[in-house]
C-alpha cells in the first residue's frame, strides 16, 4: 500500500513539474507601454534631438514570447528605456529614422518578439558637438551710455559647445550679448559705478542651430553710466592774465580792450556741471599764462604786443569749450624799476 502511495506522489510531482515547465515555455502575447528616452552619447560629444513632434516618450507595444521571457521583458521595460548613439541609435551625425521595435528589442534583451510598436518610427538628429570659448559683450540699457573704460564683466568669456559645422563662427569672433536685468536698472546712477547681474543671450549668428550649450548663463557686470551731456552758451567770459609776481613786477602787461572777454563760448559736459554754470555756481574764466622768458623775448625784439593762447584751466576736465577765438592780443612794456606785482590781472 505504501509503495503505491509513493508512486502516486512521485507521478503527481512529475506531472506538476512538466505542467509548470510547459506553461513557462508556452508562447503568449502581452501589451506594454514603456517610457523611452533618447539620450546623449558618452561625454556629451554626440547629442540626440527628437524631430518627430508627436513623440511623447511613450511606446505602445504588443510582444510575444514564453511566459518566462514575457516576465523578463516586463521587468526590463519597467523603468525608463534609454536609447543613445551606438545603442539602438546610429552614431553617425545626421538625421536618422529609428525603428522602435528593433531599438527596444536590442536594449531590453528579454528574448521576446515585438509584434507591434506604436509609433513604429521616430526621426532623430545626431549632432557632434565641439567645444570652444567666446567673448561676452555687455549691451547698453536703452537711453543710457556706459563708460566703456570703467565697464567690465566677470567672467569675460563663455564656454561654448556647438555643432561641428558651426565651429568656424568662434574663430570669426562671434560675441555673446549680455543684458542687464531690468529689475536692477533702477540702481544705475550717472557717474556712479555699481555691480549688477547680466543675463547672457544667444548671438543672432547662432540662432537656429540644432544644438547649442554655453555657460555661465549670467555674469557680474561692473558698470558706470556716463553722465548725460548738455551744452550751454556763456555770453561773456572774462580773460585773465596769469604770471609769477616777479614777472609782473618787471613788465606792464595788459590785454587789448577788444580781447578782454570772449563772447558766446559754448560749454559742453555732464548735465550736473552745466546746471552749475547756468546757476553761476561754477564760473568760467579764460586764462592766459605768461612766462618771463617769453615777455623778455618780445621786449628784446622791440615788440609791444603779441598773440597768446587762451585756455580754460582750473575747471573739471570733463568740460569742453568751443569759441571763435582761442588767441588774444597781449600788450607788454618793460618797467623802469621792478615793483611788487600781483599774480593775476584781469
Amino acid at each position: 500500500m505504501n509503495r503505491w502511495v509513493s508512486k502516486i506522489v512521485v507521478v503527481t510531482l512529475l506531472s506538476v513539474m512538466v505542467w509548470v515547465w510547459a506553461e513557462s515555455e508556452s508562447v503568449q502575447q502581452a501589451e506594454l507601454t514603456p517610457t523611452v528616452a533618447f539620450v546623449d552619447g558618452p561625454e556629451g560629444t554626440l547629442v540626440v534631438r527628437v524631430l518627430t513632434p508627436s513623440f511623447d516618450g511613450q511606446v505602445r507595444l504588443r510582444i510575444e514570447g514564453t511566459t518566462a521571457s514575457l516576465d523578463r521583458a516586463e521587468r526590463a521595460l519597467a523603468g525608463v528605456l534609454e536609447l543613445r548613439p551606438g545603442v539602438a541609435v546610429p552614431s553617425q551625425p545626421g538625421v536618422h529614422r529609428v525603428r522602435m521595435a528593433d531599438a527596444i528589442r536590442e536594449v531590453a534583451e528579454a528574448g521576446v518578439s515585438v509584434l507591434v510598436a506604436d509609433p513604429e518610427w521616430v526621426e532623430v538628429q545626431v549632432v557632434r558637438l565641439v567645444s570652444g570659448t567666446a567673448p561676452i559683450r555687455l549691451l547698453e540699457p536703452d537711453g543710457m551710455e556706459l563708460d566703456q573704460v570703467a565697464t567690465r564683466v566677470n567672467p569675460e568669456q563663455v564656454t561654448v559647445r556647438l555643432p561641428e559645422r558651426a565651429e568656424a563662427m568662434l574663430a570669426e569672433g562671434v560675441e555673446f550679448p549680455a543684458r542687464l536685468r531690468a529689475e536692477e536698472l533702477g540702481r544705475l546712477r550717472e557717474g556712479q559705478t555699481v555691480t549688477l547681474t547680466a543675463v547672457i543671450d544667444v548671438p543672432s549668428e547662432l540662432l537656429g542651430l540644432e544644438a547649442l550649450e554655453f555657460e555661465p548663463r549670467t555674469v557680474q557686470a561692473t558698470v558706470r553710466v556716463r553722465a548725460r551731456e548738455e551744452s550751454v552758451t556763456v555770453d561773456d567770459v572774462p580773460v585773465w592774465v596769469f604770471a609769477p609776481p616777479s614777472v609782473l613786477g618787471e613788465f606792464e602787461v595788459s590785454v587789448a580792450d577788444e580781447d578782454r572777454s570772449l563772447v558766446n563760448v559754448v560749454v559742453t559736459g555732464p548735465g550736473e556741471l552745466i546746471d552749475q554754470i547756468r546757476n553761476q555756481e561754477l564760473v568760467i574764466k579764460a586764462m592766459v599764462e605768461l612766462r618771463g622768458s617769453d615777455l623778455r623775448r618780445v621786449v628784446t625784439e622791440g615788440q609791444e604786443e603779441f598773440e597768446a593762447m587762451v585756455t580754460f584751466a582750473n575747471l573739471p576736465t570733463s568740460l569742453r569749450f568751443e569759441t571763435d577765438r582761442r588767441e588774444v592780443t597781449v600788450r607788454v612794456k618793460a618797467l623802469g624799476e621792478a615793483t611788487d606785482g600781483g599774480a593775476a590781472l584781469p
